[in-house]
């Protein structure tokens, strides 16, 4: 058995031990891979490990598909017993806790209280849209306990900030501090390519679920094809109503435009986003999308829903196109604006690029984690 008692250092230089409660895994038991992950890992393989000894407690999900309650306070049984162990044993200088909603910030709330409790120096980020939806009765009393306890809450834009300030107007407003995703962006093709194929291709990549909007997405591509417009839609990705989707495209006859090609990775994404002219993301919610920040660096304009961070992200008629969640007609008029448009779309795509550069840009990011580890504060 391990213990971390020491600091951990390199040549001269202390290295300081945050317990990291994130999603380690390259992907879930069922293929996915989430917001979580893509941003775990981006930190933990970024230049900041060159100061930081990073402890870690695995808090991945095995699917976005319920599993039974047993099963999962058997998990979070687990996970706390382990986050004990740590403060206990480990010597611990700060707790990083990642939480989407639900029964997950229950969890990391209760790990941020506890961490609290043994006097360390806590940071909770949430990163689900969906936590909108436990600002009610006593889903909103906790998560105000837990952000007055903590010493950092992280918003993942100055939106999400606004709306921590608006909701928990008790919570010192010092503790929401603004740091956005971060992407390596050099991974991401912005060359212009030689299309083989002429025929615009529009790509979607998310949860197969129909809180991402897939059915309204669905009846679009079937209202576009009947008109005659030219397209393919390429739907990358797994979840619960993926089966549900699968058979609707069969019964709609779609199989011609619309290819379900399940969850996809690492490099085999990179040119499916190289190769596509159009992204598009019809969410209900969300916190901060990976998929439009990878979109984005890859110089594709993007049809997406005003929900979320996405407002901070796309301006609409600069970046990509700004649509109302729920609505199919609003979805089918936006695309069909830009499979149209080439012109459109390469300014859109360019403008787009731009804005990832100077505001997700991992060194821009990175450094703001580094001034919340030492400080606390962004500046």
């Amino acid at each position: 058995m391990i213990f971390f008692n020491e600091y951990q250092f390199v040549g001269k230089v202390k290295k300081i031990n945050i317990l990291f409660v994130g999603s380690f895994l390259t992907k879930s038991k069922t293929g996915g891979v989430g917001g979580q992950m893509f941003a775990s890992k981006t930190l933990i393989e970024s230049n900041l490990s060159d100061s930081i000894h990073w402890i870690k407690i695995d808090s991945t999900a095995h699917s976005n598909i319920s599993n039974s309650i047993l099963i999962r306070l058997f998990r979070a049984f687990l996970r706390l017993g382990l986050l004990c162990f740590h403060l206990i044993f480990s010597r611990v200088d700060k707790v990083l806790i990642f939480t989407v909603h639900g029964a997950s910030f229950k969890e990391k709330g209760l790990m941020a209280i506890i961490a609290k409790a043994f006097g360390k120096y806590v940071i909770i980020a949430p990163r689900s849209g969906m936590i909108i939806d436990d600002f009610k009765g006593k889903g909103k009393e906790f998560i105000a306990k837990v952000f007055s306890k903590v010493d950092v809450v992280i918003c993942q834009s100055t939106t999400w900030k606004h709306t921590f300030e608006k909701e928990f107007p008790l919570v010192a407003t010092t503790k929401f501090q603004v740091v956005c995703n971060a992407i390596d962006t050099s991974k991401y093709n912005f060359a212009v390519l030689d299309k083989v194929d002429p025929v615009v291709e529009v790509v979607f990549i998310a949860w197969v679920d129909s809180n991402k909007g897939v059915f309204e997405l669905i009846g679009a591509a079937e209202n576009l094809m009947r008109e005659g417009q030219s397209f393919k839609l390429t739907m990358c990705g797994h979840g619960k109503d993926f089966d549900a989707i699968a058979a609707l495209v069969k019964q709609k006859k779609l199989e011609n435009t619309v290819q379900l090609l399940g969850w996809i990775y690492e490099e085999e994404k990179y040119k499916i986003l190289a190769r596509a002219d159009v992204f598009v993301l019809p969410t209900y919610y969300e916190g901060m999308p990976n998929a439009l920040l990878e979109a984005m660096s890859s110089g594709l304009p993007s049809v997406v829903t005003s929900v979320g961070s996405i407002p901070d992200m796309v301006t609409d008629g600069v970046h990509g196109l700004l649509i109302k969640p729920r609505n199919t007609l609003q979805l089918q008029d936006a695309l069909r604006t830009l499979i149209n448009d080439a012109a459109l779309r390469e300014k859109f795509g360019n403008a787009a690029r731009e804005h990832i550069l100077n505001e997700n840009a991992m060194a821009v990011i990175i450094e703001k984690y580094r001034k919340i580890f030492l400080t606390g504060v962004v500046s």
